[in-house]
């Protein structure tokens, strides 16, 4: 969507926890001379409280943060952002919120989304329900560790897979270290067409259906996106 680009960016932090990211983010940007406002939302009231003190002490009045759910952070968002967000992040939220911030994203018609997933439980418990034999592999599904690394590759696979079907040109990029932590996958995504509103019809999602079931397996991300 056109922007004036003496605006600030409007920045949405989901699952920001201790807002870490938000901070470092605010401070860079200001060292660059660029104007923003950021918006985070987490479900502990402590971490939230804990982030409102640190915006006040150091001055940072361009960032609020909220209680809330991902699932409830879009109306308040747009009101404490004065619009629509220019960039979603979602830095480590845990499991199938990250399903949820990136439905978000796609929803809002979210120019640019940065995700770090992490915790990819889901997928990893509905494969313990197979049979080996249904695996492409069996060992897959007959080992406990392989069966893991499967579905978290697995996940992030269907999640890039998703994000392309709506729209989102992806890149899969190592952002640290992986001794710094094994949860090193980034997600960084990029609107096909930011100015245009969002046109589910044009949503590609019914291969990748085909294919999770084959596989055997209900991602939470495609369930959002279907129920829309």
């Amino acid at each position: 969507r056109p922007r004036d680009p003496a605006a600030p960016i409007r920045v949405l932090d989901l699952a920001c926890g201790n807002a870490y990211l938000s901070f470092v983010l605010a401070e860079v940007l200001r060292r660059e001379g660029v104007a923003l406002r950021l918006h985070g939302v987490d479900l502990r009231d402590d971490v939230v409280a804990r982030s409102r003190e640190r915006a006040a002490s150091l001055g940072m009045d361009n960032l609020s943060f909220a209680v809330a759910s991902i699932a409830e952070a879009s109306a308040a968002a747009l009101a404490a952002l004065a619009g629509p967000p220019d960039l979603i992040v979602a830095l480590h939220a845990c499991d199938t919120a990250s399903d949820e911030a990136i439905a978000l994203a796609i929803r809002l018609g979210a120019p640019a989304l940065l995700c770090v997933p992490c915790c990819q439980h889901e997928l990893a418990a509905q494969l313990a329900r197979q049979s080996p034999a249904s695996a492409p592999v069996p060992a897959l599904l007959e080992h406990g560790l392989l069966r893991g690394a499967y579905a978290d590759l697995l996940t992030d696979a269907l999640r890039v897979d998703l994000l392309a079907a709506c729209g989102y040109e992806v890149a899969v990029v190592e952002f640290v270290a992986s001794e710094h932590t094994a949860k090193n996958i980034l997600l960084r995504a990029h609107r096909r067409h930011p100015h245009a509103p969002v046109d589910r019809s044009r949503w590609r999602l019914t291969a990748i259906a085909e294919r999770c079931a084959q596989l055997g397996v209900s991602p939470t991300l495609l369930r959002l996106l279907q129920a829309d």
